[in-house]
């Protein structure tokens, strides 16, 4: 939610956004994450800066989930845009 709030407070046309996520588990009890990986897919005639920059706001400041998960678990993201 927090990824389309900022992009609509900077005004940028978004049709649609997906979040996909992949992680990568231990194989032993408790299977816990080793590697967890964000692909957002927006569509829309945004701007690249302010897509990134509405992606890094929301990953360090606003997301209390990856705030929590970070504390033992890599995360990595990317994007990809669809006009």
């Amino acid at each position: 939610m927090g990824r389309i709030n900022i992009l609509w407070k900077q005004k940028q046309p978004r049709r649609d956004l997906t979040l996909k996520c992949r992680g990568e588990q231990e194989g032993d009890p408790l299977y816990k994450f080793t590697e967890i990986h964000l692909h957002y897919i927006i569509e829309g005639d945004v701007e690249q800066e302010k897509l990134e920059k509405a992606i890094h706001l929301s990953e360090e400041k606003y997301c209390s989930v990856i705030a929590t998960l970070r504390l033992g678990v890599p995360i990595s993201s990317d994007y990809e845009v669809h006009p």
